[in-house]
């Protein structure tokens, strides 16, 4: 279940070029506990030089979903395309979302529910977002009990 997708014009253009040629392609995920910068300029590439790509994220309880906070940096924005992310597990895709995102984004930042009752489990994910030219960035997650 995604509890939401969407991105956000930079800052400036300065900022949104400066995002896209250092960490272009690339999700960070973080487990729900931790905050992600709402500034997309500075103090975002900080944070991101500060934090590894795949993260172990943790539940609360055994039969509670987990909780995957992500954030993508496109390498180019990605106009009116209708955005899809993408939980693979090995090959098999577990999960796949679509939402449109903002014309000049290249920031996308998500919330995703993995439910151990939709077949989420102690794991390692694959993140894919892809536009209609393909997938434009990609990332990794583990599920730990």
């Amino acid at each position: 279940m995604l509890l939401a997708l969407g991105g956000l014009a930079a800052a400036s253009p300065a900022d949104q070029a400066a995002l896209a040629r250092s960490y272009g392609g690339r999700i960070w995920t973080v487990d729900s506990l931790y905050s992600i910068p709402e500034d997309e300029g500075p103090e975002l590439a900080r944070w991101l030089d500060s934090h590894p790509e795949a993260a172990e994220v943790t539940h609360k309880g055994r039969d509670s979903p987990w909780t995957v906070q992500l954030l993508a940096v496109l390498a180019q924005p990605a106009g009116r395309a209708r955005l899809k992310l993408r939980v693979l597990e090995g090959d098999a895709l577990r999960l796949e979302l679509a939402q449109p995102a903002h014309a000049r984004a290249i920031v996308v930042r998500a919330r995703v529910l993995c439910d151990p009752r939709r077949g989420f489990h102690a794991a390692r994910y694959r993140l894919e977002i892809a536009a209609p030219s393909g997938v434009v960035a990609r990332g990794g997650f583990s599920l730990v009990d």
